[in-house]
């Protein structure tokens, strides 16, 4: 992996969690070996971890699928 692939990375994690943030919700990296690479999306308010769309992964996401999860959800 290069630097400029890590930077870009972290931009996009960044720019994922502020919009997160944005729509009351928190990204965070999944904690677990089957799901490296992954993310959490969770409701502040209730606690709640999100469902995603993908079979393999009930509860998590990938950056791909975070992006256009939180895309498609309303403020």
């Amino acid at each position: 992996m290069t630097a400029l692939h890590t930077g870009s990375l972290d931009v996009r994690e960044r720019q994922l969690t502020d919009a997160a943030l944005a729509k009351g919700l928190v990204l965070s990296k999944a904690n677990s070996e089957k799901q490296i690479g992954r993310y959490v999306i969770a409701d502040r308010r209730v606690k709640k971890t999100t469902a995603s769309r993908n079979p393999e992964f009930p509860y998590s996401f990938s950056l791909d699928e975070a992006e256009a999860y939180l895309a498609s959800r309303r403020s």
